[in-house]
């Protein structure tokens, strides 16, 4: 949906003849951007992500959920931070 308007922003941007030639098209094209794309950022990317990330802990185990903990900081549980190395 936004990207009809973006592609006539590109376009502008790379004909800057064009750009001077319909000023007021061009700022439409701009307008009709924002009016576009700061509601689908605002509202509903983060539902769109957050439904994404609901379920997406279930999947990831072994190996993977164990690095993940450990870079949060939570040892992870698995071998290697749980191995003591005596000399």
């Amino acid at each position: 949906m936004r990207q009809v308007p973006l592609a006539f922003m590109d376009l502008f941007k790379f004909y800057p003849s064009l750009k001077n030639a319909m000023p007021l098209t061009n700022e439409n094209v701009r307008t009709a951007f924002v009016v576009i794309f700061i509601p689908i950022r605002i509202v509903y990317w983060p539902y769109i992500c957050s439904e994404f990330w609901k379920g997406e802990p279930c999947r990831v185990g072994g190996a993977a959920a164990a690095a993940a903990a450990a870079v949060a900081g939570g040892g992870g549980g698995g071998s290697s931070s749980s191995t003591q190395y005596q000399q």
